[in-house]
């Protein structure tokens, strides 16, 4: 799938399914301001790998690359780093969540 799709289909896409597009999914005046810092210096996404940036965002980059998180104009993470939670909060949490979906998905015929 082109690059450029996949981005589409993971932000403004992303935001209308959500029924949110109106709020979120594009960098427009009036929008909630998300932005997400990547750094490009690693090995897996080096520079001469591809000619298109987006290529390498979507098929090269990793979750570790992630340098800064700005949601709503707060800078929530920082040098990879978050600013304002704890990790093993926010990962005990997650794992709470799953288990109760899971809980809630039993049964649910397809």
């Amino acid at each position: 799938m082109p690059a450029m799709q996949v981005l589409e289909m993971l932000t403004i896409n992303g935001a209308k399914a959500a029924g949110l597009e109106e709020q979120v999914g594009s960098l427009e005046t009036g929008k909630r301001a998300d932005v997400t810092v990547i750094g490009r210096d690693a090995l897996h996404a080096s520079p001469g790998s591809a000619t298109d940036p987006f290529i390498q965002l979507v098929y090269e980059h990793q979750s570790s690359d992630v340098d800064t998180v700005i949601i709503d104009g707060e800078v929530l993470l920082q040098d990879g780093q978050f600013t304002r939670w704890d990790k093993r909060e926010i990962l005990d949490s997650a794992e709470l969540e799953l288990r109760k979906l899971i809980s809630r998905s039993k049964g649910i015929s397809l």
